[in-house]
């Protein structure tokens, strides 16, 4: 944790339901306009937020990018340090994770018991995932076996959260 003053940020969040060419457009603009971050939500029902940020990255320099919010619930820690990785590396180390325990799950049938908890393992589990220590994870919820590693080394061995 950062003890120093905090960061401040315009940010704007954007649905994931455009066309893809309107993301590649849009995003440098943003950009130029001087905001700091782009979201993209990744509301139930909806596409996922990946697809849109990767192409937001491929078409900025600068901006930080992170999906608003993924949960887990729905996905796995290590999906979610997976997606998070991908977009770290596409966007040369931009990325950050929006993290939440989602809303309107019980329309799809998913229970959400003790929601702090397994969003506290899921923090864990993708920090854990990102340092690349391979070492076990025993939470009370999610676990790891010995030799667990994201695929290819992430750019960074931290994760921003927002």
């Amino acid at each position: 944790m950062n003890s120093g003053p905090a960061r401040r940020e315009l940010s704007i969040a954007l649905q994931s339901d455009e066309d893809l060419a309107g993301y590649a457009a849009l995003a440098p603009r943003i950009e130029e306009l001087g905001f700091s971050a782009i979201s993209v939500y990744a509301d139930l029902m909806y596409p996922s937020p990946l697809l849109p940020l990767l192409v937001a990255a491929q078409s900025t320099r600068r901006i930080r990018l992170g999906p608003a919010c993924l949960n887990p619930y729905l996905l796995h820690p290590v999906e979610i340090a997976s997606q998070l990785h991908a977009l770290d590396a596409a966007s040369g180390g931009r990325a950050y994770l929006g993290l939440a325990r989602g809303a309107w799950l019980d329309a799809v049938g998913v229970a959400q018991e003790r929601p702090v908890r397994r969003l506290r393992e899921a923090v864990e589990v993708v920090r854990h995932l990102f340092a690349g220590n391979g070492e076990a994870y025993r939470g009370e919820i999610f676990r790891l076996e010995p030799g667990t590693r994201l695929a290819r080394p992430p750019v960074r061995r931290d994760v921003d959260l927002v």
